[in-house]
């Protein structure tokens, strides 16, 4: 067949027209970058500069030379940096500064400036956007990391509902290329991030762990949160501007600002001395405030003569807006010589002051110089903090709960932002709002309660009305009462509509805004909550209060989160104990606050309970886990308050809330038949037996694939299809809807499936809540232990599963450590976790524990399985060939051959299955890391015989029933590998290892866990054989891996970078091993403690390394230091380091 051709003969084309011929093609990576593009923060900066001017360099240069900046630059564990000040304080400018700066010395940079008000710059996403646009542009080598998952979904990947998860996969992945290098990632104004910011400080706290490379600078206030989600405290720095020494270089900045002014509108040395000394009297370190008005001063100068102080009255008003023609040119000094000139300034002053700078703030100066006089006057009028005077008329608080000890939530964090947000709306026409989300018992009704005192006692309301939000009848009767309050008339006859009309009339009808409250309205679907607020024009405060956060979308959010610590500890001693700051009563508060999340509710109730009990802090954590019960039926004082006890019930009774009716309350709105409301509740109750980690939708999915109908609990069939198959969806919308009621503290869905996380005492409230706690906890274990196939020490157990390792180490980690303290704890001793049908979790739990460094309760595990199992059984069988192979890491030799002896006995006796095989292979696995221990076996030469006996036994077994090239045979190969290894047969080692390598990356892929044990082992064989830098190579990429499993700090990911210190040694990067060989001992240490198996090893590499590098003094500290014992291996490097030297 002919090829296709593009051919034409002719075309004709007339006076400038161009013809293109052929397919138009895009370059798809310029597409990429064109698409991720959303704002570009390069023209942000340039745009903020223009329109601020330049901060006096001394500024800067004090910041860049401060202690702080330099313990980010110079100190690898300090990796964050919060510049915070007040609002206006420079912080943009500075930051500014700060990013020529690191530009001029060629760091890694990325940047992006936070604004509250644009909803391209305040989103979690838009952030990761613009950093990975500057980065990206920046460094392109690092473009494939994006353009990988954009050639999957292109423009899609920063648009759709999984942006988030995408991008920020890139940027991990960006951080674990090898070319990455320091690098700064700058973003301003991050408490402007409206939209995400949870998710963005955990990938901060994340970026962290991945790599030391990464050094973030933010600006915003102190109380963003980074405390809560770094685990390493020491790594955060602060700066804060609004210091005396930073006062200083603002006054220099203030002065030639002025300077600046007084040439362009012509002042003469009086004007320009009186607004100086104004700026420095009244600025407050605002240079933002100063540069606004500045600007207002050389802008618009006719704004001074209208508000002279002896004519801005209301009854002028009219007659002064024909003045403004003739007073349009008028200046400062001119005004100056009439004597007003102060008085002038002070309203221009005050004007800008409260009017211009509050964040998402809407008022217009310009839109009607009536109103725009009105506001100013009153301003003068008043103290430049009231809209008008006190209305005359009849003032109504509608309020019919008791607001006693409201008093006990002033110190929280969310109030500076609540008041931030009603400055912003105060001078608007319109009614403006605000919503309070968070989880039961997190304060919200609490918070409103506040802000409904300080309304009543203030004359810049007219009215406070409280609405009960629950459902449309309990508004309407809320509507009622207050219409009884507000009318002589008899309002019974009125009906929903009538009564609703009235009551907005008269708030409409006030000179003074109201404050109107919607108390618990948690279903957004409930009614249409616009009817029931009063219309824009009233000007009305609303604040609405729920556990949905899909009312996010109606005003602005404010997430009522957990207490900061010192406020949890003043609400749970009191401020006014006298022992409050005491050091001891201190710490013991502390943990208490801490064991409860900081969840207001709970520590609360924790205060009642010591109060009532009159019980020493220290005593009641240890008392809390028996006392649960009866501690969440205590009842706090600071949460009593009248209300109406019931929809159908108009009396006001005092009703007590505690952490279990506030959550009872959310688990009674799910939705469905009772059958499916009993379903959602169960799925909760066995979440709650998981650990405090994030709890995913692949392990209930798991435990579905590998069970049937009749295995499984009742109602686990809602989570089923008709044919008995997982429903994910079903699972997915009862996670969003407990998610949306705020039973969970994260909740995330995407096309991957649905992942959720509780508070700390909400999980133990649903686990309390079970009526029967044991039989939960052994569900629990038997579910997570289905996730356990692919993390078995040992390289049998791991080639069971062709899964590429379903959750990395650190998400199951927490899960298996819960479910097995659960069922120790709440198990009769006739049905401990190891006999009859649990001997095979606790096989999987003693395994997977074992690689964890956790010996003891392995050992423990071990041995409750061998004593409870029928001898000859298959448990009985793997339980002591784990226990053996568990004495062998502890160096318990002699235990470890009287148990291979007892299994080497019962193995005889089993038909030669697959099952046989694997348990061979297990033995040959202990034998051949026997005889390679010569220092611990005088007969470890006839121990390396028996492992080669058994691990060719082992494969004649599966090969005679299954391929040559099955994973199963993998396994056996591996063990024959490692036994010519030990034997210094290192061409054959080599041989058998790619063998599996090739096996294990055809049948899971190259990322796969037991695909990188094999890697492993093929790169040791390779730097025996010379071949250092191919050794290493595979380290690094392994090494990776490894630490996105398990951690850095888990036995494994340190082997690895042990494994690659080691090729590294000998291809003679001395340097390069030596300083990682000391990070690894210093985490090896940190977590195990220096006299654990693996801190010896790491010393041991260290040592090695030393005395290659022939530092024989360095080694001998170390050796004496960790109390090393040389074995014969270690003995003949340092006689050849001595006779090179």
């Amino acid at each position: 067949m002919s090829q296709p051709h593009n051919y034409i003969q002719s075309i004709n084309a007339a006076d400038n027209a161009r013809i293109h011929v052929g397919n138009t093609v895009y370059n798809s990576e310029n597409r990429c970058i064109v698409d991720l593009r959303d704002t570009d923060p390069r023209l942000d900066k340039l745009r903020i500069e223009e329109g601020r001017g330049q901060l006096n360099k001394d500024i800067c240069q004090w910041v860049l030379e401060s202690p702080e900046f330099a313990k980010l630059r110079l100190t690898p564990v300090s990796q964050l940096l919060l510049i915070n000040g007040e609002r206006g304080g420079g912080k943009t400018m500075v930051l500014c500064g700060m990013i020529d700066e690191l530009q001029k010395k060629g760091d890694g940079l990325a940047y992006f400036f936070c604004k509250r008000s644009d909803d391209k710059r305040n989103t979690a996403v838009g952030v990761l956007r613009g950093l990975l646009y500057t980065l990206i542009t920046q460094q392109p080598t690092l473009l494939p990391h994006l353009k990988q998952a954009y050639d999957e979904a292109g423009a899609h990947l920063f648009h759709d509902s999984n942006a988030w998860f995408a991008l920020s996969k890139v940027l991990e992945s960006v951080l674990q290329d090898t070319s990455f290098t320091t690098t700064y990632f700058v973003v301003d104004a991050v408490d402007e991030c409206t939209t995400g910011l949870s998710d963005l400080l955990q990938l901060v706290a994340k970026a962290c762990s991945i790599s030391q490379h990464v050094k973030w600078i933010f600006s915003g206030h102190s109380g963003i949160g980074f405390e809560r989600i770094l685990r390493n405290k020491d790594s955060i720095l602060s700066l804060k501007l609004h210091s005396d020494t930073m006062m200083k270089f603002f006054q220099g900045h203030i002065r030639a600002m002025v300077e600046d002014l007084a040439r362009k509108r012509n002042y003469d040395q009086k004007s320009k001395q009186m607004v100086e000394e104004y700026f420095m009297d009244n600025s407050d370190g605002s240079l933002l405030w100063v540069s606004s008005v500045c600007d207002r001063l050389c802008h618009e100068p006719f704004l001074h003569a209208v508000f002279s102080q002896d004519s801005a009255r209301k009854d002028h008003l009219e007659s002064r807006v024909s003045l403004l023609g003739r007073l349009k040119d008028i200046g400062l000094g001119e005004w100056n010589r009439l004597g007003l000139g102060e008085s002038a300034l002070r309203v221009a002053l005050e004007s800008s002051k409260v009017g211009t700078l509050q964040p998402g703030n809407t008022y217009r100066g310009r839109q009607s110089l009536q109103s725009g006089f009105y506001q100013m006057s009153e301003v003068l009028m008043g103290t430049g903090e009231s809209l008008a005077p006190k209305s005359p008329d009849t003032r109504y608080d509608i309020f019919p709960i008791s607001m006693t000890d409201a008093r006990n939530f002033i110190h929280r964090h969310e109030i500076s932002n609540i008041d931030q947000h009603f400055r912003a709306v105060e001078f608007e026409d319109q009614s403006a709002g605000l919503v309070l989300y968070g989880t039961a018992g997190s304060g919200k009704t609490q918070l409103a309660m506040y802000y409904c005192r300080r309304a009543r006692d203030s004359p810049r309301f007219g009215g406070v009305l409280w609405l009960e939000g629950a459902s449309l009848d309990t508004v309407n009767k809320s509507m009622f009462e207050a219409a009884q309050t507000m009318f002589t008339a008899d309002v019974s006859q009125w009906d929903a509509e009538q009564t609703r009309a009235a009551v907005f009339r008269v708030i409409t009808a006030s000179k003074l805004p109201w404050l109107v409250l919607l108390d618990n309205f948690d279903d957004p679907k409930a009614y249409d909550v616009e009817l029931v607020l009063p219309p824009g024009q009233s000007r009305s405060l609303v604040i609405i209060t729920s556990r949905s956060k899909d009312l996010r979308r109606l005003f602005s959010p404010i997430e009522v989160t957990s207490l900061r610590e010192d406020e949890a500890i003043k609400l749970l001693i009191g401020d006014e104990n006298p022992d409050y700051r005491g050091k001891a009563t201190y710490q013991s508060a502390l943990k208490i606050i801490r064991r409860l999340g900081c969840l207001a509710l709970a520590v609360a109730q924790a205060g009642a309970y010591i109060s009532d009990r009159n019980m020493d802090l220290d005593f009641f954590l240890e008392q809390y886990e028996s006392e649960q019960k009866r501690f969440h039926e205590t009842v706090p004082l600071t949460w009593r308050y009248k209300r109406r006890n019931s929809d159908t019930d108009h009396r006001l009774v005092e009703t007590t809330l505690t952490i279990a009716s506030t959550w009872e309350l959310s688990l009674d709105s799910l939705s469905g038949n009772e059958e499916l409301r009993s379903a959602k509740t169960q799925l909760l109750v066995i979440s709650a037996f998981f650990g405090r980690n994030t709890v995913t939708e692949d392990i209930i999915s798991s435990y579905f694939r590998a069970t049937n109908v009749k295995s499984r609990p009742s109602w686990m069939a809602t989570f089923a299809r008709r044919d008995h198959s997982f429903d994910s969806q079903m699972l997915r919308e009862s996670i969003a809807e407990m998610g949306r009621l705020c039973l969970l503290q994260f909740y995330h869905i995407d096309s991957q499936g649905a992942s959720w996380r509780f508070h700390p005492v909400v999980q133990d409230w649903a686990m309390h809540r079970s009526e029967d706690q044991s039989s939960q906890a052994l569900l629990a274990a038997d579910i997570i232990q289905h996730q356990l196939d692919d993390y078995q020490p040992t390289w049998v157990l791991s080639t069971l599963d062709s899964g590429a390792g379903r959750h990395s180490h650190l998400v199951v980690r927490p899960h298996v450590i819960a479910c097995y303290t659960n069922c120790e704890r709440l198990l009769p001793e006739s049905e401990c976790l190891g006999q009859g049908k649990t001997a095979k979790i606790a096989l999987r739990f003693a395994s997977f524990l074992r690689s964890d460094g956790q010996y003891e309760i392995s050992e423990k595990l071990l041995s409750r399985v061998v004593e409870k199992s029928v001898p000859r059984s298959w448990e009985y069988c793997m339980a002591t060939r784990q226990l053996a192979e568990t004495m062998c890491s502890r160096g318990h030799w002699r235990r470890a051959s009287e148990l291979q002896e007892q299994v080497i006995q019962h193995s005889s006796e089993r038909e030669e299955d697959l099952e046989t095989a694997f348990l061979l292979a297990e033995l040959a696995y202990i034998y051949q890391y026997q005889g390679s221990q010569p220092e611990a076996f005088e007969d470890h030469e006839s121990r390396m015989n028996k492992g080669l006996e058994l691990a060719s036994r082992s494969y004649a077994i599966i090969t005679a029933i299954e391929s040559e090239d099955s994973v199963a045979a993998s396994a056996s190969l591996w063990l024959l590998s490692a036994i010519a290894y030990h034997r210094k047969d290192f061409l054959t080692a080599r041989d058998f290892g790619q063998r599996v390598v090739n096996i294990r990356e055809r049948a899971f892929g190259s990322r796969n866990l037991s695909t990188v044990d094999a890697k492993e082992n093929l790169a040791v064989f390779l730097a025996k054989l010379g071949q250092g830098e191919e050794a290493a190579t595979i380290h690094q990429e392994d090494r990776a891996i490894l630490a996105t499993a398990y951690g850095p700090n888990h036995p494994k990911t340190l082997e690895a970078e042990r494994m690659l210190a080691r090729a590294w040694r000998l291809c003679g990067q001395f340097g390069k091993a030596h300083q990682l060989g000391t990070e690894i001992l210093e985490r090896a240490e940190g977590r195990f403690g220096s006299d654990h198996h693996d801190t010896e090893r790491a010393a041991n590499g260290l040592w090695r390394t030393l005395v290659m590098a022939r530092k024989f003094s360095e080694a001998s500290e170390i050796q004496k230091k960790y109390n090393l014992r040389l074995s014969d291996a270690d003995n003949e490097i340092f006689r050849e380091a001595k006779c090179k030297t």
